[in-house]
């Protein structure tokens, strides 16, 4: 199968077979000998826009990201509706912290492309950082309408609930997080948080034990478990878990004074 496809791409031209060798070496990782390619391509053809997209994505990969611009910014004077070329501007924008310069690309994708999950993922991710929870949900629930069995999103969004004390919602998306990625252990970990908060003790408790069970070096899940534990009655526990947190961090404050109040 390959030399059948390999015999096609030599009868191309020499553009277009630099290009099809520069996007199978990128596939493959070897992204100095596919940009040689893409390289070559450009000097044979500079108005093709999929060659600079191409080579943008690769000096975005390698976090290059003034590199990455430039070639987006070609991408979009050749063809001003790539809503590719807007998302992966964004993108490095986003990566650089200027994030108003990603909402104005994100929010180019996204008119351009409607159903662009990943670029209302991103707009929802920079609402998040500046702590605009209402409007970081609404963006992560349209990215799940086109992205349905990602984790990270539904866990991301569950965070927003979290902030915002939309607690239920929180842990019906922690829940859908661990059910598509089942040893995500900071899922465990925050829907525990939440459940602590709402008094369901024996539950936060299984929630930590999970935590604990995917990631033992999980230190704060040994002092929220304490704070179960001592709810419950169970001081013995609380304790225990008191100075296993102790042991990994010696200067954690509310650990050293609520095992000092239950040693008292």
């Amino acid at each position: 199968m390959f030399t059948k496809v390999f015999s096609f791409v030599k009868r191309l031209p020499a553009m277009y077979t630099h290009y099809w060798h520069g996007k199978h070496d990128t596939k493959k990782g070897y992204f100095v000998q596919a940009l040689e390619h893409f390289n070559k391509a450009i000097n044979l053809n500079p108005n093709d826009p999929k060659f600079y997209l191409s080579r943008g994505l690769i000096y975005k990969t390698q976090g290059d990201f003034h590199r990455a611009i430039k070639d987006f910014n070609t991408v979009i004077k050749i063809k001003p509706n790539s809503a590719e070329a807007y998302y992966n501007r964004g993108s490095c924008n986003y990566h650089r912290n200027r994030f108003d310069e990603a909402i104005n690309d994100f929010n180019t994708a996204i008119a351009v492309k409607p159903n662009y999950g990943l670029a209302y993922y991103r707009r929802g991710r920079i609402n998040y950082i500046n702590q605009n929870y209402t409007a970081a949900i609404e963006n992560y629930t349209k990215t799940i309408q086109f992205l349905t069995d990602n984790p990270i999103i539904f866990y991301n969004r569950a965070r927003a609930y979290q902030y915002k004390g939309e607690y239920e919602n929180a842990i019906k998306d922690y829940t859908k997080t661990i059910e598509l990625q089942p040893d995500y252990a900071e899922a465990y970990y925050l829907r525990g948080e939440c459940r602590l908060i709402q008094n369901n003790f024996d539950q936060a408790i299984n929630d930590f034990n999970t935590t604990l069970k995917i990631k033992p070096t999980f230190t704060d899940a040994y002092y929220k478990r304490a704070i179960a534990y001592k709810a419950t009655g169970e001081v013995t526990m609380a304790i225990e878990d008191l100075k296993k947190t102790l042991e990994s961090n010696p200067d954690h404050i509310q650990a050293q004074g609520l095992l000092k109040e239950l040693e008292a």
